[in-house]
């Protein structure tokens, strides 16, 4: 489409506000080239659709910043004691069939946090590492951390609360400016 009216584009971008860059650039064409806004919720349906079908399990790295949803809302969140991007992103995938969790940020220097949607807790699912904040190592700990390497075994919560309770629904679609942060959206 060479022309889209300006007014239009304006609407457009408004509509379409919140999708993943793929499909906002479908939803700005679509829009265009029928002069429907009401296109634009056809094309969030479809993106809701290929989320819940296909490849359920990989997560997609959303950029820098917390994650939001399609109308900014951060996410429910839940402290892990997982440290590393590829902690992180091995966690999603374990996590992959847990109804309503729907990815993960990680702050640099900080821990893994699940994003679920407000109903979910999904803290009675045994997770490697654990949930919560892990607490600093004790002397003796310290002097075996640095001897021999462990491999946490997989445990579950016990009274976990969530770090942030928010409202965040649907699929991860942005990211704030906090560059300290990467976050990845369970596809």
């Amino acid at each position: 489409i060479n022309e889209c009216p300006n007014a239009l584009l304006t609407k457009a971008e408004e509509a379409c506000g919140g999708l993943t860059a793929a499909y906002h650039k479908f939803c700005i064409f679509d829009v265009c080239l029928t002069r429907d806004l009401a296109v634009a919720k056809s094309v969030g349906s479809a993106a809701f659709v290929q989320h819940k079908v296909n490849a359920r399990g990989v997560p997609i790295f959303m950029g820098h910043g917390r994650c939001l949803d399609q109308q900014g809302k951060e996410f429910r969140s839940f402290h892990t004691k997982l440290r590393t991007d590829t902690a992180c992103q091995h966690l999603l995938r374990t996590l992959s069939l847990t109804d309503g969790v729907m990815g993960a940020q990680l702050k640099r220097g900080g821990t893994c946090e699940v994003l679920t949607v407000k109903e979910v807790d999904p803290t009675n699912v045994p997770i490697p590492g654990g949930w919560g904040i892990p607490l600093g190592p004790s002397k003796a700990e310290d002097l075996q951390i640095r001897l021999v390497p462990r491999v946490a075994e997989s445990v579950h919560a016990e009274d976990v609360k969530p770090a942030i309770e928010a409202n965040g629904k649907g699929l991860v679609a942005a990211t704030t400016d906090e560059a300290a942060y990467n976050c990845w959206q369970l596809n």
